[in-house]
């Protein structure tokens, strides 16, 4: 049973109003049973409205709290703590900034492999990171 975690630029929410949850964007050839949204917010929206990004997975949203410089190492645990409890196949973070490092993070103690995007737009091409522990 394959199992993702992502780490979404943005909260769940805001992908939502704007209109821009994409079909089986998390899960494209519907490879994962599990994929886990870790949510840099203190709440996020109800799972059903954003299902499509999971494909046929099932679909869990886990809001950690947002990162600043007073709460950043508790955001990080908090993270850690739901990335072990999934027990995940593969990380992905959206971004090079918190999301990128905690999604690298967990991979890295978690010795799974981890992806990060990053989205160069001002570049006009997209590079993607691969990092394996």
């Amino acid at each position: 049973m394959p199992k993702l975690i992502v780490f979404p630029g943005d909260p769940l929410m805001r992908y939502f109003h704007k209109g821009e949850v994409k079909e089986r964007y998390w899960n494209p050839e519907n490879i994962f049973d599990e994929v886990h949204a870790i949510s840099l917010c203190d709440e996020d929206i109800e799972p059903g409205k954003v299902q499509s990004f999971a494909g046929d997975a099932r679909f869990f949203i886990h809001p950690v709290g947002r990162p600043n410089p007073s709460n950043f190492l508790a955001v990080r645990k908090r993270a850690l703590h739901y990335a072990r409890s999934v027990q995940p196949d593969l990380i992905k973070g959206h971004g090079a900034l918190a999301m990128g490092y905690y999604a690298a993070y967990c991979g890295r103690e978690l010795r799974v492999p981890s992806v990060v995007a990053l989205h160069m737009v001002s570049m006009a091409q997209k590079m993607i990171m691969v990092t394996h522990w």
